[in-house]
């Protein structure tokens, strides 16, 4: 192998490499955001859940009266 040929293989697999970098960073800051997005849902759900639960309590208050 001459010193170009050499050379053009090397910027090919570095230009492979780097492209591959990128991917795994976009994929990791997705499932970051994945991650963030069901704490976020889950939060939202308990927070729904207990202001149920107290109208709930208020109701049965009112009954129980």
């Amino acid at each position: 192998m001459d010193f170009y040929t050499e050379r053009t293989e090397m910027k090919t697999t570095t230009q492979k490499l780097i492209k591959w970098k990128n991917l795994m960073m976009i994929s990791l800051v997705l499932s970051s955001l994945i991650s963030i997005a069901s704490i976020c849902i889950s939060a939202a759900i308990f927070n729904k859940l207990k202001n149920l639960e107290y109208k709930l309590y208020k109701i049965e208050e009112k009954i129980t009266k």
